[in-house]
């Protein structure tokens, strides 16, 4: 896929880490932040560059499955990857904030850029 998305270079990714609602926000965001930064590597290496490739840790804040039992859990331990227009990148990873409820101020400053 990552070679696919560096040929194309109207193509842009923004890669989502997820955790299940286990332990504390704080470290489920770090947790999250990384599983996202270890995909988002693969897509670095193939030469995508860092204008049209964007992560978010999104904690346990988007769950796929309940929590309550140990299937769920693992489902919500994921990465997505949204494969987007570049020209919206800004637009869609302002949409995708690290706290939730708060746009995060990169977000926020790239979106305004982009109007």
């Amino acid at each position: 896929m990552a070679k696919l998305v560096e040929g194309d270079e109207k193509t842009a990714v923004v890669v989502l880490g997820h955790a299940d609602s286990t332990g504390p926000a704080d470290l489920n965001r770090e947790i999250s932040r990384k599983r996202a930064g270890a995909v988002a590597a693969i897509f670095r290496l193939s030469g995508l560059k860092h204008d049209r490739l964007r992560i978010r840790g999104l904690g346990s804040d988007m769950p796929r499955a309940s929590n309550e039992h140990q299937e769920g859990r693992a489902l919500n331990r994921r990465v997505e990857m949204v494969l987007a227009p570049q020209p919206t990148l800004l637009a869609l990873i302002a949409q995708y904030s690290e706290v939730p409820g708060e746009p995060t101020q990169v977000a926020s400053a790239e979106v305004a850029k982009a109007k």
